[in-house]
C-alpha cells in the first residue's frame, strides 16, 4: 500500500489505512532534512502518529544505513524536507526496487517531499517560482 499524504498521518481516516495494514514495526524515515534529520520539529508528531497505529517506532536515515534495511519494517515512512536532496540520495543508494516491494507488500507513507519524490516526478516543483 502506498498512502501520499501533505502533512503526515494527521487525520484518523489515515491513521485507521495505516494501522488496518497490521503490522508492529515503522521506520520513520528522515533522510530528505539533510539539514536537522532526526531533530526535524515535525518528527515527534509524525512518531506519535505512527505509536497510536500500535507501532514500535525507529528513526531511519539512507544516508547512513543501508536502504535494503527498510525492508525488515512493516511500515515505512518519509517525511518533508529538501525532495531534491531525498531523490539523489534514493537514487546513489539504489533504493527504487526496496521502496516498490514496500508498497506492493507492506505500508509505503510519504508526505511533503517524500510525497513528490514517491510519484512519478517530481517536475511539478518547476512550476512553482523561486525565492
Amino acid at each position: 500500500m502506498l498512502l501520499l499524504c501533505s502533512n503526515g498521518l494527521t487525520c484518523g481516516g489515515l491513521r485507521d489505512c495505516a494501522a488496518q495494514f497490521g503490522g508492529k514495526t515503522a521506520a520513520l524515515v528522515v533522510t530528505a532534512d539533510n539539514v536537522y534529520k532526526e531533530k526535524n520539529y515535525h518528527v515527534p508528531r509524525a512518531r506519535e502518529e505512527l505509536r497510536q497505529c500500535g507501532l514500535d517506532v525507529t528513526l531511519f536515515d539512507v544516508d547512513t544505513q543501508p536502504v535494503g534495511r527498510l525492508a525488515g519494517f512493516d511500515v515505512v515512512e518519509f517525511i518533508g524536507g529538501n525532495p531534491y536532496y531525498l531523490l539523489r540520495a534514493l537514487r546513489e543508494c539504489r533504493a527504487e526496487e526496496t521502496l516498490k516491494a514496500l508498497a506492493r507488500e507492506r505500508c509505503l507513507i510519504a508526505w511533503s517531499a517524500g510525497a513528490l519524490v514517491m510519484g512519478p516526478t517530481i517536475g511539478i516543483i518547476d512550476v512553482f517560482p523561486r525565492r
